[in-house]
């Protein structure tokens, strides 16, 4: 299956563990679950870690490798078929492809610009047999068809995808924070405030000034060069 960037996911189920590495489109995901799906379609999310190419813990992450931040409103879904030794094994992880309207918020400078309809890779679902469970990673959230989101986008090497998956739900033009992340950092900063606060507060965030000799790299390479972490040729 083919995401953006490499985790390593450590998969809590029903009392046994299974580890396995898996591509993953985004930053580390666990959050709120729509109840809607948790009433009837699922018994119970799976929860993962994974460990990430990409730091998102700082809106100053945000300013230096997202190349904006934009509301997302989810359109549609589909699946990403399995990897095929899980097909042949029964049980392993299903990807998930949403399809978004994006409305940016805020720009980096001189960064690209996705397309106003936009499909990415994000958190999938667990299997087993005939039965599926959402799969959300840490401090992260389920993204639903029909709602909406505040997200950072990053154009990755093989596509656009999310900088962190604890995205905050956007109702009725505001951002609600009550139940979002606390590890999402613009949540302290928002307090319930409109959308039109998001430009401001990340305006006023200086970018890491050690990656601007790395800024027409890839926002991975960027943060390796960085960092002084070896890069992939």
């Amino acid at each position: 299956m083919k995401y953006a960037r490499t985790a390593l996911v450590l998969i809590v189920l029903a009392g046994a563990v299974l580890v396995g590495a898996e591509h993953a489109g985004h930053p580390p995901d666990h959050g709120a679950l729509p109840r809607r799906l948790a009433r009837h379609r699922y018994a119970f999310p799976v929860t993962a870690e994974a460990q990430v190419a990409l730091s998102a813990a700082h809106l100053q992450d945000w300013v230096t490798y997202a190349d904006l931040v934009a509301v997302i409103s989810v359109r549609s879904q589909e699946d990403i078929a399995p990897e095929p030794d899980d097909a042949r094994r029964g049980e392993g992880i299903i990807g998930r492809r949403i399809t978004v309207r994006v409305q940016p918020l805020w720009h980096r400078p001189g960064a690209p610009s996705p397309p106003v309809d936009l499909a990415f890779p994000t958190n999938g679902w667990f299997f087993s047999g005939p039965h599926r469970q959402p799969l959300v990673f840490e401090d992260g959230r389920w993204l639903e068809v029909g709602q909406r989101y505040v997200v950072p986008l990053v154009r990755f090497r093989e596509g656009w995808g999310a900088l962190v998956d604890g995205a905050v739900p956007v109702v009725a033009g505001r951002a609600l924070v009550e139940g979002a992340s606390e590890a999402n950092p613009l949540v302290p900063r928002l307090e319930g405030d409109a959308l039109s606060r998001v430009a401001a507060i990340l305006d006023r965030t200086p970018p890491d000034p050690r990656a601007a000799p790395f800024r027409h790299l890839d926002p991975i390479t960027r943060y390796r060069r960085v960092h002084g972490v070896a890069v992939d040729r």
